[in-house]
C-alpha cells in the first residue's frame, strides 16, 4: 500500500514532498510505437530461472508438507518392513572336466562360458524346478503359495552367482523366513543334481554298452583272421606262426604302412561316433514323450488369452467383494448375481480354453523339444558323414595300393595282405578297448559340477539387512521432494509473473521499470522499524519517478496528457502505482495534474486520498454534479483527484455513451497530465474504453501473482480495442532486490 494510502497526518512529509526527478534512477528502454512487441515466441519454456521462482514462492508451504510426508514415508517403510533372509548353496564348475588318467580335449573361453550358461539355464528350467514346486512342504512356503504362477515367480527370484572370477557358483533365494529359504535351496540343489546324473550317466552307460557290441564282433572277426593267418602261413613255411616263439612280422609293404594306419585311426572314432549318435538316438527316443505338468502349465499360463481372461476374473472378484461389502444381502442384489454369474461363466470358459491349449502346448513343446534333439544329432550325423567319407577314401586308396602291390609280387604276397588285414583288425579291437576302459575309468572321475556345501542354519543367522536404508532413503527424498515437484508443475501450468524479462515475453511490450514493494505497517516498537519502513517508501518512490522520466523523454510520447494505468486482473497494484505516478508527474511539471478514479465498480483511489468517494466520476458522466463541484483538490498541492463517485447506473451505460471522451477534452485544457486509474481489463469491459480515450496506456502486473496467459489476454484486448499500450511495469519487487539489482543513492536524508 502506497505511503498515500495513508491519513495525511502521519504520511512521511517526503512523500508529497515537491522534489524533481531522482538522481542516479535507473533508466529504462523506450516504449515503441503502439508498445506492441510483434513477436509470437512463446514464453513457457521451463528453466533454471523457472524453477527458482517456483522454489521460492512455495518452499514455506512445501518444506513443512515434505518433511511430514518424508517422515510419513520413512515411517511407513520402517514398520511395514519384514527383513529377508538369503541362503545359499555353494557348487563348483570347472572349466574343464576332470579326469583320472586321460587328458580330455582342450576346451575353449567361449565353450567353457556356454558350459556354465547351460547348467545357469538348467538349474531354472521346468526340468529342475517342476519336481522341487511338486513337494508339498515346498508349495507351503508364503511366497510361492501367494503366487499364481510360482514356476514363472520362482525362475527370477533364484540364483547361480559367480564368486569373483573362480570357478566357485553360489545357488541364492531370499525368504522372509529362514527355514524355508534353507529348504527350497537344498531342494532345488538336490533336483538339479539328479537331473544330470541321471541325463549324463544314462548316455555314458549306452555308449559303453555300443562299444562293446562292436568290441565284441570285432573279436570275432579277429579270430577268424588269425586261423586264415595260420593255415596260409603253414602252407607256405610249415610252421605255426601264434605258436610260443613264433612272433607275427609286421607288414613291409610300401606305402601300405601309412595308409593302414590312417585307416585304423579314422575306423575307431568312426565307431565311437556311431555309438555316441545311437546312445544319444536312443535317449531322444525315450526322452520324446517327457513333457512335464509343469511345462504345460507354465505354456499355457503364459497364453495372452488365458492371462486376459484371468485378469478379468480377478477384477469381477474385485468388484464383488466391494459390493458385497456394500449391501446387506447380497444374494437378492442384481449387481452381485451379475458379477457372481460372469465369474462363473468366465472360469468355465478358462477351464475349457486350458483343456484345449494344454495339449496345443503339449504338442509344441514336443516338437520344440524334438528339434532341438534333431539339431543336435544333425551334428553328429554331419561329423559321422565326414568320417564315413575319409575312411572310405582311405579304404579305397588301400585297396589300389594293394592291388599294385598284388600285381607287381604275384602270388605269394597274399600271406602279407592276410596278416595286414590281421593286423588292421587287432588294433581296431585293442583300440576300441582302450576306448571302453578309458570311459569306465572317467566314469569314476570327479564330476565338472559337484556340490560344495549345502544350505544350513548356520549361514542364515542375520537377515540381508537389518534396516531397509535404501528404501527409507528412497521414501524420505520421494516424500520430501514431492510437494516441491507438485509446486513446479502448478506453477507450470498457472504461468506467474516473476521477473520483467517474462512480463516482457508475455505481454510482448517492453518494460518500463520494475517498482519496488510499498511497505506495510508492522506491529512492534523496535528503532530499526520505521528506519526500513522510510527507506522502502523511498524506493518505492524512486522506481516510480524513473518510470515517469521514461515516459516523459519519449519522443513518441512528447504530446501525451491521458495516461491509463490498467491491468489483467485485481490486486496487481495498479492504484498504488497510478497515485504515485500522479504525483511524480505533479512534482517534475510543477503544474496541476488530474487522477481520475475510473474503476466504478471498486473504487480505492478516495482511501489513498482519504477524501469522500462522492460526489465523483459517476456523477459527473450522470450530470447530476459538474466537473469543478467533484475535483477534490485539497488531496496534494499538485495533484488534483476526480474520485469514482457512487454508480447507480451500469458503468457501460455510463462511459459507453461518449460522455467520458467528452469530458476529457475540457479536462485536457486545464491539466497538464491526466492519469486514469481504470478497472482491470478481464473483469471489466469499460476499461477498454477508458484506455482507448487515452493517449497511452501502462499495464502493470504484480510480481508472483499475475499470471502469464491473462496478461496476454489483456494485451491482445488492449490491442484490438485500438488502445496504445506503451509499456509493462512490474509491481512487487522486494526491497533487497532492488537495491541489488539497481543500485541504492540515498538523499535528502539526515
Amino acid at each position: 500500500m502506497s505511503d498515500l494510502a495513508k491519513p495525511r497526518a502521519q504520511r512521511p512529509p517526503e512523500s508529497l514532498a515537491a522534489q524533481g526527478p531522482c538522481a542516479g534512477a535507473p533508466a529504462y528502454p523506450q516504449a515503441p510505437q503502439g508498445g506492441l512487441r510483434r513477436t509470437d515466441e512463446p514464453a513457457t519454456q521451463m528453466g533454471v530461472q523457472f524453477v527458482l521462482n517456483a522454489l521460492r514462492q512455495w518452499w514455506l508451504i512445501a518444506t513443512p508438507v515434505g518433511l511430514l510426508l518424508a517422515a510419513a514415508g520413512g515411517a511407513i517403510i520402517y514398520f511395514t518392513f519384514e527383513p529377508v533372509y538369503e541362503a545359499s548353496a555353494w557348487i563348483q564348475i570347472r572349466h574343464t572336466p576332470p579326469s583320472l588318467l586321460f587328458r580330455p580335449d582342450g576346451e575353449g573361453s567361449r565353450g567353457s562360458e556356454r558350459f556354465v550358461e547351460t547348467q545357469r539355464e538348467l538349474l531354472r528350467s521346468p526340468m529342475v524346478l517342476g519336481p522341487v514346486l511338486s513337494r508339498p512342504d515346498i508349495a507351503k512356503i508364503p511366497e510361492l503359495a501367494a503366487e499364481e504362477r510360482p514356476l514363472g515367480w520362482l525362475t527370477g527370484q533364484l540364483q547361480l552367482q559367480a564368486v569373483g572370477r573362480s570357478e566357485l557358483f553360489k545357488v541364492l533365494f531370499r525368504s522372509q523366513r529362514p527355514e524355508d529359504a534353507i529348504r527350497l535351496v537344498n531342494a532345488v540343489t538336490d533336483s538339479f543334481f539328479r537331473t544330470r546324473d541321471q541325463d549324463e550317466a544314462g548316455r555314458m552307460r549306452r555308449v559303453i554298452e555300443l562299444l562293446e557290441q562292436e568290441r565284441n564282433r570285432r573279436e570275432s572277426e579277429v579270430k577268424r583272421l588269425r586261423e586264415d593267418v595260420r593255415r596260409l602261413t603253414i602252407e607256405a613255411t610249415g610252421k605255426d606262426p601264434f605258436v610260443a616263439g613264433s612272433d607275427l612280422e609286421p607288414m613291409r609293404l610300401y606305402p601300405l604302412g601309412g595308409l593302414h594306419t590312417r585307416l585304423v585311426t579314422t575306423q575307431v572314432e568312426r565307431e565311437v561316433l556311431e555309438a555316441q549318435k545311437k546312445a544319444f538316438e536312443g535317449s531322444a527316443a525315450d526322452e520324446a514323450t517327457e513333457v512335464s505338468e509343469t511345462m504345460i502349465s507354465r505354456a499355457v499360463d503364459q497364453d495372452p488369452q488365458i492371462q486376459g481372461l484371468e485378469l478379468r476374473i480377478q477384477e469381477n472378484r474385485r468388484k464383488l467383494q466391494e459390493a458385497q461389502t456394500m449391501v446387506t444381502r447380497p444374494g437378492d442384489n442384481p449387481i452381485c448375481r451379475e458379477l457372481s454369474r460372469k465369474i462363473a461363466q468366465d472360469e468355465s470358459t478358462l477351464t475349457r480354453m486350458r483343456d484345449q491349449f494344454g495339449a496345443d502346448a503339449q504338442a509344441d513343446l514336443q516338437a520344440a523339444m524334438a528339434a532341438q534333439r534333431e539339431d543336435q544329432l544333425a551334428q553328429l550325423r554331419e561329423q559321422l558323414t565326414r568320417l564315413e567319407l575319409t575312411e572310405k577314401a582311405l579304404r579305397a586308396r588301400y585297396e589300389k595300393e594293394r592291388q599294385q602291390v598284388k600285381r607287381g609280387t604275384g602270388q605269394s604276397v597274399e600271406l602279407d595282405f592276410k596278416r595286414a588285414e590281421l593286423t588292421e583288425q587287432q588294433e581296431v579291437f585293442n583300440l576300441i578297448a582302450a576306448r571302453i576302459t578309458q570311459l569306465r575309468t572317467e566314469q569314476r572321475a570327479p564330476e565338472r559340477v559337484t556340490l560344495l556345501k549345502k544350505a544350513d542354519q548356520s549361514d542364515v543367522v542375520a537377515p540381508v539387512e537389518s534396516v531397509p536404508y535404501k528404501k527409507l532413503v528412497l521414501a524420505i527424498c520421494l516424500g520430501f521432494f514431492a510437494p516441491f515437484g507438485l509446486a513446479i508443475g502448478w506453477e507450470r501450468i498457472v504461468r506467474r509473473i516473476s521477473d520483467a524479462q517474462g512480463l516482457e515475453q508475455e505481454s510482448h511490450l517492453a518494460v518500463l521499470g520494475e517498482i519496488a514493494r510499498l511497505p506495510v505497517r508492522r506491529v512492534g516498537s523496535a528503532a530499526a522499524v520505521p528506519t526500513r519502513r522510510r527507506e522502502g517508501f523511498r524506493l518505492f518512490e524512486e522506481s516510480i519517478d524513473s518510470v515517469r522520466t521514461a515516459l516523459v523523454l519519449a519522443e513518441d510520447l512528447q504530446e501525451m496528457k491521458v495516461l491509463a494505468v490498467t491491468s489483467a486482473a485485481s490486486n496487481e497494484g495498479k492504484t498504488s502505482f497510478a497515485a504515485q505516478l500522479a504525483v511524480s508527474m505533479a512534482r517534475a511539471s510543477g503544474q496541476p495534474t488530474l487522477l481520475i478514479d475510473g474503476d466504478l465498480r471498486s473504487p480505492d483511489i478516495h482511501k489513498v486520498f482519504d477524501i469522500p468517494q462522492s460526489p465523483g466520476l459517476a456523477e459527473v458522466l450522470s450530470s447530476e454534479v459538474s466537473l469543478q463541484e467533484a475535483v477534490a483538490t485539497e488531496a496534494h498541492e499538485h495533484v488534483h483527484v476526480l474520485p469514482a463517485g457512487k454508480a447507480r447506473a451500469s458503468p457501460h451505460k455510463l462511459l459507453g455513451n461518449g460522455a467520458f471522451q467528452a469530458r476529457l477534452e475540457r479536462i485536457t485544457t486545464t491539466y497538464r497530465y491526466v492519469v486514469v486509474d481504470t478497472p482491470p481489463v478481464l473483469a471489466a469491459g469499460e476499461a477498454l474504453v477508458l484506455a482507448k480515450a487515452a493517449d497511452a496506456a501502462i499495464v502493470c502486473a504484480m510480481r508472483d501473482v499475475s499470471r502469464a496467459s491473462q496478461i496476454r489476454k489483456a494485451s491482445r484486448r488492449l490491442i484490438s480495442a485500438g488502445c496504445r499500450p506503451v509499456g509493462a511495469v512490474l509491481n512487487g519487487i522486494p526491497a533487497k532486490r532492488y537495491r541489488y539489482t539497481y543500485g541504492r543513492y540515498p538523499f535528502g536524508e539526515d
